[in-house]
């Protein structure tokens, strides 16, 4: 099978017919080598960069969708931005939502009803995403996670937020390696 058709990676058929309905069917090669790589579907860590409008944003979407599908796990998806995480949140919701993923925000003053139990995908600032690993590490639950997606890595270098992007990163790369 082509790798690059969306049909071809064992999607939930709702989503499939959202990605349609945007006119989204296939994928560049790059994007379909990122999910090959490195056992990225099975729990492995991916770094990638690409240009603006290149299409990172599939490959993230992707990765998050089928780990949560095939391991029944949750997935945090950390943005710098208040506005940007909560366009994420409501884009995630209407591309997964017919499939029964249930998409919950993070940010600001703002959290779901029933916290991180009721929804399979948070998305989240990074300082509350910060918040939930903690959390999670506390009540010894991070195994309830099986995907991590931080969008703007170069936040790592903010003067005043970096260091708590690099603190969450360094927490999960210690436990998830010991």
């Amino acid at each position: 099978q082509d790798k690059r058709q969306l049909s071809s990676w064992g999607l939930p058929h709702p989503v499939l017919e959202a990605y349609k309905n945007q006119g989204v069917t296939t994928m560049f090669e790059w994007q379909a080598e990122c999910l090959l790589t490195a056992q990225v579907l099975e729990g492995g860590n991916l770094v990638y960069s690409a240009p603006t409008s290149a299409g990172k944003t599939l490959v993230a979407e992707l990765l998050v969708l089928k780990r949560v599908v095939e391991t029944r796990k949750k997935a945090l998806i950390i943005l710098p931005f208040v506005s940007v995480a909560r366009e994420k949140m409501y884009s995630l919701q209407r591309l997964y939502q017919d499939a029964g993923i249930r998409v919950g925000g993070y940010m600001g003053s703002y959290s779901p009803a029933g916290g991180l139990s009721s929804v399979d995908v948070a998305v989240c600032t990074i300082e509350k995403g910060n918040g939930l690993i903690n959390r999670l590490m506390e009540e010894g639950k991070l195994g309830d996670l099986g995907a991590v997606v931080v969008d703007e890595l170069h936040m790592v270098g903010d003067s005043h937020r970096g260091y708590l992007l690099e603190l969450m990163l360094t927490k999960l790369a210690y436990i998830t390696h010991r």
